[in-house]
């Protein structure tokens, strides 16, 4: 689990993607979203236990595109994985 805090860089395509910083976790998953009620605490109170940061729970990496690559992402596109 948590294999992208180790990454690098990402290929994905042609395109290529450097992992800026650790993602805070949203609260969007804890709200039914037909109703726009808070229906429960999980999955943020577990991942608090052992996902802080800075005081805030960390789910997955923020990314942005190397260079000045524009491109089209596609279901299918092989991605490769550069970890530190």
């Amino acid at each position: 689990p948590y294999a992208e805090d180790t990454w690098k860089d990402i290929r994905i395509g042609d395109m290529r993607f450097g992992l800026t910083k650790p993602c805070v976790r949203c609260s969007v998953p804890t709200i039914d979203q037909a109703t726009g009620v808070s229906s429960s605490t999980e999955p943020n109170t577990t991942l608090a236990k052992y996902r802080l940061w800075n005081n805030a729970i960390i789910f997955c990496q923020n990314l942005v595109a190397l260079g000045s690559q524009t491109g089209v992402l596609r279901v299918g596109d092989t991605v490769e994985v550069d970890s530190r």
